[in-house]
């Protein structure tokens, strides 16, 4: 599962970074369609962590969270962060 994830994630980073010059509406929308997704997707998280939990109690292996389970997630979380970033100093440099 957390294979499947992180290749979907992978490719959504790479074809978000692949976009070039969207508009300000444009990056407003995919700044919230990544939210619905991370806020849609965070039960299956939970359950992947206890999923996780219960392996790592048989075979003593140490906590391990999500974004290492799914690499690519922490790339997209980045990327939203970063979205939010540059819409934001767009709005700044646009009210000077």
């Amino acid at each position: 599962m957390c294979t499947v994830l992180d290749s979907v994630f992978s490719r959504l980073v790479e074809d978000i970074l692949l976009s070039d010059d969207m508009a300000a509406e444009e990056t407003l929308q995919l700044q919230r369609l990544i939210q619905i997704l991370l806020e849609n997707l965070s039960s299956l998280f939970d359950s992947l962590n206890s999923i996780h939990e219960r392996v790592k109690l048989q075979e003593d292996v140490t906590h391990i969270p999500v974004d290492e389970l799914i690499p690519s997630l922490s790339k997209l979380r980045k990327l939203a962060g970063r979205i939010s970033s540059s819409f934001s100093n767009m709005k700044l440099s646009m009210q000077e």
